[in-house]
């Protein structure tokens, strides 16, 4: 993700038989994935918090930010304020989500 550019991250949510909350983590913390091989610090802004995506459940910290769904889903923006390269995070969620960023 390029510094300055702004991204627009749009996720669908399904229910399931036990409800409708599912969440969407972005993480580029190595010592919680095996997977990374290094510790990406993540900053930037958020905003356009729009239909059931709730701005109140943001969690952030030096490497990575979740959110909460309830409902269909819904959308927000970031804007990091540093690259971030290719292949140093993760994006994770649970439940049945569908995402696209653009």
């Amino acid at each position: 993700m390029t510094a300055g550019q702004q991204y627009l991250f749009e996720l669908e949510n399904t229910a399931t038989e036990i409800g409708s909350v599912a969440y969407f983590t972005l993480e580029a913390n190595s010592t919680a994935n095996q997977n990374l091989l290094t510790q990406t610090p993540i900053a930037g802004t958020f905003g356009g918090f729009l239909q059931d995506v709730d701005e109140g459940s943001l969690q952030e910290n030096l490497y990575g930010f979740s959110v909460s769904l309830f409902g269909k889903g819904g959308s927000f923006t970031f804007t990091p304020t540093t690259t971030i390269p290719a292949n140093t995070y993760y994006l994770k969620t649970t439940g049945r989500v569908g995402l696209e960023i653009s």
